[in-house]
């Protein structure tokens, strides 16, 4: 009887592992939501573009992009920036993640994919340990299995501060802060 339970439960195993590495979840296309800046932190709408933001009294500007697939944020810096891999530097973002920082002509550029659970992503690598590691959550193996949910959620909200001013890492990552908040309650 031992015997069985154990093939039993090592075909089980097997079954999740199977389905975990033959059954790719595609990256959804859907969007994600960008949030409402909240007034009282200042940034207003800039004109007709959606999703971009300045901020009065500063020469400051947010623009907001979601994001449906997997990206180096990175690369997407070095080349709508025209910087160099290299300038870029990464800063950490307490226990939720990393943002890049690179100074160039136009200012200096603060920026992240974040996520609904409040991680900030910035590299391809971040990005795919996020996944792996949602994935391997019991409540998302589970809502897979079920059809409720996919293994990986590809969606971000792609964020960049650029900044002529003195618009500091610790604004920037107040903002990330109110933005997390904010995501996690609309993903809700």
């Amino acid at each position: 009887m031992n015997a069985i339970h154990t093939l039993a439960m090592a075909g089980v195993a097997l079954s999740l592992l199977g389905a975990l590495f033959t059954r790719p979840s595609p990256p959804k296309q859907t969007s994600i939501a960008a949030p409402q800046i909240p007034k009282e932190f200042g940034w207003q709408a800039a004109g007709q573009s959606s999703g971009t933001f300045r901020l009065p009294g500063r020469r400051a500007t947010l623009t907001l992009t979601p994001k449906t697939e997997l990206f180096d944020g990175r690369t997407l810096l070095s080349q709508t920036h025209g910087v160099s891999l290299s300038a870029l530097s990464l800063l950490p973002y307490g226990q939720q993640g990393t943002y890049a920082t690179v100074a160039t002509p136009k200012g200096t550029i603060y920026a992240t994919c974040l996520h609904t659970d409040g991680t900030a992503i910035a590299t391809r690598e971040e990005y795919v340990t996020h996944q792996n590691r949602r994935a391997a959550q019991p409540e998302t193996l589970w809502g897979y299995f079920l059809g409720h949910t996919d293994l990986r959620q590809w969606q971000c909200l792609w964020l960049e501060v650029t900044s002529q001013d003195d618009f500091s890492p610790q604004e920037f990552k107040n903002l990330l802060g109110i933005l997390a908040q904010q995501l996690e309650k609309n993903a809700k």
